[in-house]
């Protein structure tokens, strides 16, 4: 997360489905078989009509749906060739190459499909998605102007809109095109997620959070929405940002530990008995803050529903645990290893306190951000 930016490639899959005619029982049965997340049987009829074009087409969305995204981008070419000049498994193709991260592809395949047939709202909204996903705004606010034009009453027309809105920072119009798309299909899942993302960063996150909990009692094998759940019931528990306990009495405590670390480096020397009031009340205040940030945070946990607070339980400890070695790794080895060189270097003070400061600098500006850009989505794709 949360990035409202998120990849809505399965919501297509099915209407483009949907739009090949088909020919025979089989493929019927196949595409009921999928609609139902019975994908092996589904690929077992299918597999015996191999030089058909939609059978390929179907083949692919079952193995999209199951994850195989290698397969569904072999399946999806096929029934490229097998029907050529037929717009559906080109956009499905978009689908397909979206999910791979192939995302410029992605935008010519749905490119192609528009051209075959420009009329039709769910290539208007492939080509859109896909030109927002490379942040090319022009095109993916002309093409979202389109697939509104064509299906004002169609949920994702409002939700990519509302996509492209949230890319360019106008939360408020992202928010309602997600609301009117919502109220259009109010079991959507993605649009449930894409609102959620787009509502404010702001503590406590009760909103966002329930908003997540719903869509994942609708899908709860999206694992990107499960994991957007965790990481805003992280936030909305653990706590990102300010509330009125830390306005309250963060400042203070950060006053009391700035005097203690000055009289403790000796750069002045009051009586003992003012450094020592000062120690009594930095400890006083860094415990009193320590234990109401604790209740705060235990009465929010209590709050959530239980499937969700044993999602946070289980998940936490992990990440937790991993995050301090990732803290030990690009922080406390390196602030070792200059005060190590400093010290055999004979530097005066005032240099290795300099050396230490850089390292906390350049670890403040790099170090949160490489966690949360590249560790965590690393360890989300490993689970």
């Amino acid at each position: 997360m949360l990035p409202v930016q998120r990849a809505v490639a399965f919501a297509i899959a099915g209407p483009i489905i949907c739009g090949v005619e088909k020919t025979s029982a089989a493929l019927d049965r196949a595409q009921l078989l999928i609609t139902a997340r019975r994908y092996d049987q589904a690929l077992q009829i299918l597999s015996r009509i191999p030089e058909d074009g939609e059978a390929r087409l179907l083949s692919s969305a079952a193995y999209f749906y199951e994850h195989d995204l290698r397969r569904a981008l072999e399946e999806v070419e096929r029934s490229i060739a097998l029907l050529p000049g037929v717009p559906e498994p080109h956009a499905f193709r978009s689908d397909v190459l979206h999910a791979l991260g192939r995302k410029k592809a992605s935008l010519d395949a749905a490119r192609e499909a528009v051209r075959l047939q420009p009329a039709d709202a769910r290539f208007q909204w492939a080509m859109a998605r896909s030109a927002w996903a490379v942040r090319d705004w022009k095109s993916a606010e002309a093409a979202a102007a389109e697939t509104m034009r064509l299906a004002p009453e169609w949920s994702l027309s409002h939700g990519i809109v509302g996509l492209i809105a949230a890319g360019r920072r106008r939360r408020k119009e992202a928010q309602t095109h997600f609301r009117d798309a919502l109220r259009l299909d109010p079991t959507d899942p993605s649009i449930l997620n894409d609102l959620a993302a787009s509502m404010p960063r702001l503590r406590p996150r009760t909103q966002s959070v329930k908003l997540l909990e719903e869509a994942v009692r609708l899908d709860p094998s999206d694992r990107l929405i499960v994991d957007n759940l965790y990481i805003e019931t992280s936030a909305h528990i653990r706590g990102y940002g300010f509330d009125r306990l830390d306005l309250f009495m963060l400042t203070p405590t950060l006053v009391c530990v700035a005097l203690t670390a000055v009289i403790f480096f000796g750069w002045v020397h009051p009586p003992a008995i003012v450094s020592l009031a000062a120690l009594a009340l930095t400890l006083t205040l860094t415990v009193a803050y320590a234990i109401a940030d604790f209740m705060r945070n235990r009465g929010r946990m209590r709050s959530l529903k239980p499937g969700t607070r044993a999602l946070y339980l289980r998940r936490f400890y992990r990440d937790h645990f991993l995050s301090l070695v990732y803290f030990v790794i690009t922080f406390g080895i390196p602030a070792l290893a200059v005060g190590i060189i400093d010290s055999a270097l004979g530097l005066p003070s005032l240099v290795q306190w300099l050396g230490l400061f850089v390292v906390i600098v350049a670890w403040a500006l790099l170090g949160p951000r490489g966690w949360h850009s590249r560790v965590r989505p690393w360890l989300a794709r490993g689970r």
